[in-house]
């Protein structure tokens, strides 16, 4: 089976199956043997090409085609899609090369007029690029930008609510960069500038992080970066900066309790750990165990000894009335919205309903884990997205409902470098159009009884 059958094949299964797109290809790696990096990293390419200008490409399919792209079979519209991204977007690649390669492919199990239809479709799309007409930007912002910039008509409006036109615009732009692939150091086995001497022979460059000093910038390695002696010996975990101030925030220091709600792979306990000398309690909460397997897994491989990982359900958590924790982090499931760089699958797989029904979720986690704050100590609220309903409103009626907790201003805590990252009210509010990371909302909060 040739990569681009590989790809389509990913493709089918994502959406039949509502996987997302990291899972879909895991599995297809694993089924077909796929062990060469090149081969490896060209069908990544096209799986992730395609989902991230899904819209963009079905509007090109329908420019051409005398049956939309919805209408279709999905292995026509997979197939055309593939063909699409191809033409369109990788360019090393002639046009009518791809053409052959997606109609040899389709004549696998189609009729012959399957491929013969795919045939026209793609050769006319290379042909006759002047009968791709999008609205009128002025008249239709919203549609323009869910063309142009590949994002559903839902989101775009969204986001033009949380940041205006302009700001919108940007952001959705830069959601279809191709995000750098930023590392955590672990300082407790090895310093930053040794690690990054190391990586710079794999990679064409390495970079110091923006803003926190745990952190690398690795542009174009040679292979996956989870398949290297150093990442197998526990130097670095793969963490963008945006997900590390989170955990900065929480700051924790030695002999400290640390409770991390819905702590899913560990990313950020084995942090927290870190951060404290690994001379912390860091009791790590998610309810699915799978994900507390790779917390376990995460944690022996950075040395990380001082994370205990539950499994319970955060709206419970099986602690005794009078327990308390020093530092708590609740990194509460949202919208995910701030990620789509490197996530683009979330740009199908949520719908706008999600961003009202969120927060009521959201706000049970916060008031169940909130009794268990020392007071004193320090509750950090985090989200993966930039929707004010899902942040800023979930900490503001928290407040109102529990007087004796109150806000620390983010800037008290982080690095000077960071003050561009903070809202007048303290929060932190990261985002990828302006900072270069991915967008996360935190809030810090501390109790006085």
């Amino acid at each position: 089976m040739t990569s681009r059958q590989v790809a389509l094949e990913t493709l089918l299964r994502i959406e039949r199956k509502q996987e997302t797109l990291r899972s879909g290809l895991t599995w297809a790696f694993h089924q077909h043997k796929v062990n060469d990096p090149r081969e490896k990293a060209l069908i990544g390419q096209l799986v992730f090409g395609v989902t991230r200008f899904r819209s963009r490409l079905d509007f090109l399919i329908n420019c051409h085609s005398r049956i939309t792209a919805r209408k279709m079979d999905p292995v026509v519209r997979n197939a055309l899609r593939l063909g699409a991204f191809q033409i369109r977007y990788l360019t090393r690649i002639p046009g009518f090369a791809a053409v052959n390669e997606v109609v040899e492919m389709v004549k696998v199990g189609q009729p012959a007029k399957v491929s013969g239809f795919v045939n026209a479709v793609l050769r006319d799309l290379i042909r006759s690029p002047q009968s791709e007409t999008v609205p009128d930007e002025t008249v239709d912002p919203v549609n323009y930008l869910s063309i142009t910039t590949s994002h559903p008509n839902w989101m775009v409006d969204h986001f033009i609510s949380e940041l205006g036109r302009t700001e919108a615009a940007a952001l959705l732009t830069a959601n279809n960069l191709q995000a750098p692939i930023t590392v955590r150091v672990n300082t407790r086995r090895i310093a930053r500038n040794k690690l990054a001497a190391i990586l710079s022979e794999l990679a064409e460059k390495v970079e110091p992080g923006q803003f926190l000093p745990d952190s690398l910038h690795v542009y174009g390695p040679a292979q996956p970066l989870e398949e290297t002696p150093m990442f197998r010996a526990g130097l670095f975990l793969i963490q963008d900066e945006a997900s590390q101030l989170v955990g900065y925030l929480a700051a924790p220091a030695r002999g400290q309790r640390v409770l991390d709600i819905c702590a899913g792979a560990g990313i950020k306990a084995t942090y927290l750990a870190q951060q404290a000398g690994d001379e912390a309690t860091v009791v790590a909460v998610d309810i699915h165990r799978g994900r507390l397997a790779e917390l376990r897994q995460n944690a022996r491989r950075l040395g990380s000894k001082s994370v205990v990982a539950v499994a319970a359900d955060a709206v419970a958590p099986p602690f005794g009335a009078q327990v308390r924790f020093d530092r708590i982090l609740l990194d509460a499931p949202c919208s995910g919205l701030g990620v789509i760089r490197r996530r683009p699958d979330v740009k199908w797989n949520k719908t706008a309903s999600d961003l009202t029904r969120l927060p009521t979720i959201q706000s049970r986690f916060l008031e169940s884990v909130a009794p268990y704050l020392q007071p004193g100590g320090r509750l950090v609220y985090a989200t993966c997205t930039l929707n004010q309903r899902e942040n800023q409103q979930v900490i503001h009626e928290f407040l109102k409902r529990r007087p004796n907790y109150q806000i620390i201003p983010a800037t008290q805590i982080l690095p000077s470098t960071c003050r561009s990252l903070t809202t007048p009210e303290g929060f932190l509010l990261t985002l990828t159009h302006h900072h270069g990371i991915d967008t996360f909302f935190a809030a810090v909060l501390t109790r006085h009884d």
